[in-house]
């Protein structure tokens, strides 16, 4: 067998239990609460929380390597693809308790609320089905990386709306939630920065 599909099997292999983990997450919600809108809202914010750290890893993993290659930061690297699917998959599995809230359970949402989650499902599930190689050489590396970085930048700041308002109510949730965000996002700047600064330097 091929370096690439060992490395094919080995993302499908991380997606597949990254799944069943957060489908047993989701099932704890409804054995603990039932069937009932209790147990689709435990359900929901179980599997919210599960994905975020499968997020912070995948988005970071570059911004590691930028300031500290080798290492696990570089095994974080070669696994981002495993990283974001899971990530992509896990929170498919939280859009199904969310929708369950509403179509099961009569929860009703607000427009904003609806038409902002549903383009960041929409660009999770575009980047989910452009995360392989054929993509990237069918969209061009430049324009796969552009949809690829600001899907990311999306998704961050969806996630730190929702747990900044969680840091007044909840702050043992909230604050160490929303710090790995902010920290991440920082990091990502600054290695941004650090590569335009040694592209500049090149050029010089």
């Amino acid at each position: 067998m091929t370096s690439r599909n060992l490395t094919s099997v080995s993302t499908t292999l991380w997606v597949v239990l990254a799944t069943l983990l957060a489908l047993a997450v989701a099932a704890s919600g409804f054995l603990t609460h039932g069937w009932t809108i209790e147990g689709a809202g435990a359900a929901t914010r179980l599997t919210a929380r599960l994905a975020l750290p499968w997020f912070l890893l995948a988005w970071g993993a570059s911004a590691l390597v930028a300031f500290w290659p080798g290492g696990w930061r570089q095994s974080l690297l070669r696994r981002r693809r495993a990283l974001g699917l899971s990530f992509a998959f896990t929170h498919f599995v939280h859009f199904a308790a969310l929708t369950s809230m509403s179509v099961i359970f009569g929860r009703e949402h607000s427009m904003v609320s609806l038409v902002g989650g549903g383009f960041t499902y929409v660009m999770i599930t575009v980047m989910a089905l452009t995360s392989n190689d054929q993509s990237i050489r069918w969209m061009g590396a430049k324009r796969w990386k552009t949809l690829h970085s600001w899907g990311g930048a999306l998704i961050a700041l969806i996630f730190a709306n929702s747990y900044m308002g969680r840091i007044e109510s909840d702050p043992a949730l909230g604050v160490p939630a929303f710090s790995a965000i902010v920290g991440v996002a920082l990091l990502k700047i600054a290695a941004w920065r650090k590569r335009r600064g040694s592209r500049l330097t090149a050029t010089a």
